[in-house]
């Protein structure tokens, strides 16, 4: 939050900053309007619905600007069975959320792990810390 600030302020534009813990979020968000909106959440889907569902999606306690057409996308996306169809849709809501601006997307942590040589694990594709696949070597 501070750094977009700073990055904001470099082009004119001041903005007050509110801290929220997870746990108060939703009611803060509730709270007032807002003109944007800086969270993150993990992917446990890793599908191009999951995270567009919570920040995005009228219907989420997260929305603070709700589009009509972007909600009815999603819907259609969501219950799209052809793969190819549906990648095709996914990328049409992408392309609706740069255009309109719905959402900016900033930043990516890069998850680091540090396991010993005897423990064997493979961390899970949608960053979510899941161990209950890790084995360690017998003696």
């Amino acid at each position: 939050g501070q750094i977009v600030k700073k990055q904001l302020q470099d082009v004119g534009i001041d903005m007050d900053i509110h801290l929220s813990k997870d746990a108060q979020g939703v009611q803060d968000i509730a709270s007032r309007q807002w003109d944007v909106y800086i969270g993150g959440c993990p992917d446990p889907m890793v599908h191009n619905f999951f995270v567009k569902s919570i920040f995005f999606y009228g219907k989420s306690p997260y929305v603070i600007s709700k589009d009509a057409i972007f909600d009815a996308a999603l819907e259609d996306m969501a219950m799209t069975l052809d793969s190819g169809q549906r990648i095709a849709k996914a990328r049409s809501i992408d392309k609706r959320l740069q255009d309109e601006a719905l959402g900016i997307f900033m930043y990516q942590r890069i998850k680091t792990y540090g396991v010993n040589k005897k423990v064997h694990f493979v961390p899970s594709v949608t960053g979510m810390s899941y161990f209950f696949r890790a084995t360690k070597e017998a003696r």
